[in-house]
């Protein structure tokens, strides 16, 4: 029990430009929603935990500025996002961008793709993080199978290091991610909830892309274009519905909302 209540969501947003790890460059095209995003988790009485790239930091630290002004807890996402880019060096660049703009360092971390090693997880124990919230307990064919890992938190063995996994929808391993509800449909995702339920803690996570989708869609691999392109070409209006009904969603089922540094604070 984190707020007082059995049941409890905490939305994450990924902070960082536009479909980074599939085009060249930094897009941030969808940042222009950064207000409105704001405006509707703040009257819904939504604390937002925000993790961050370091190239956000270095290259748009006043978006970063705008969600500690709304009383965002900020957290770290690795450097550049990029799959090439990856591993303990992105940690440590990161941390480095995130000490100069905020001077102090973050106590949370998520790994870009959903992806992280144990030299990583090493790494962040080192550095002193509390938590973790890089693991999908799902698959994505070609990224991770973590079908048999734990969907509730976890302590890194060997480490202090509390591991927060992105929610999936019991037994159907169905992410509770807004990019992924909607490519399946959000009457799909509520079929779902309705067969199989969910915990009693939901990490949701989503992107200002899935909100406010980007003309950089034009810009992706064809594979991705046809990947993306249901959810484009039908919900450039609709990224702000979709985001809101689940919202909706959690609170018309009793749910509070608080941010992840909570949950961490509950597990120990």
């Amino acid at each position: 029990m984190v707020t007082g209540h059995k049941k409890t969501a905490f939305f994450t947003l990924d902070l960082e430009p536009d479909h980074c790890d599939l085009v060249e460059g930094n897009p941030y095209e969808s940042f222009l929603g950064i207000d409105e995003i704001i405006r509707v988790t703040e009257a819904g009485g939504v604390p937002l935990t925000v993790f961050v790239t370091g190239r956000v930091f270095d290259e748009r630290p006043d978006a970063v500025r705008r969600f500690v002004d709304a009383g965002a807890e900020i957290e770290l996402h690795g450097y550049s996002h990029k799959r090439t880019e990856g591993g303990v060096h992105a940690i440590e660049r990161g941390l480095d961008a995130y000490r100069r703009m905020l001077g102090r360092s973050p106590l949370g971390y998520r790994a870009p793709l959903g992806m992280i090693s144990d030299t990583e997880i090493a790494c962040l124990a080192r550095e002193g993080f509390l938590f973790d919230s890089s693991l999908f307990p799902s698959l994505f064919p070609g990224r991770f199978c973590n079908i048999r890992a734990s969907s509730a938190p976890f302590v890194h063995p060997g480490t202090q290091l509390l591991e927060i996994p992105i929610s999936v929808v019991p037994v159907a391993r169905f992410p509770v991610s807004l990019s992924y509800v909607q490519l399946a449909s959000y009457p799909a995702f509520r079929a779902l909830v309705f067969l199989f339920g969910l915990t009693d803690s939901i990490v949701v996570d989503f992107h200002l892309h899935d909100v406010f989708p980007s003309s950089v869609f034009w810009d992706l691999p064809l594979k991705w274009k046809l990947i993306y392109s249901r959810f484009f070409l039908r919900n450039r209006a609709r990224g702000i519905k979709d985001f809101m009904r689940l919202l909706f969603l959690f609170k018309s089922a009793g749910y509070a909302f608080a941010r992840l540094k909570d949950l961490h604070t509950a597990y120990t």
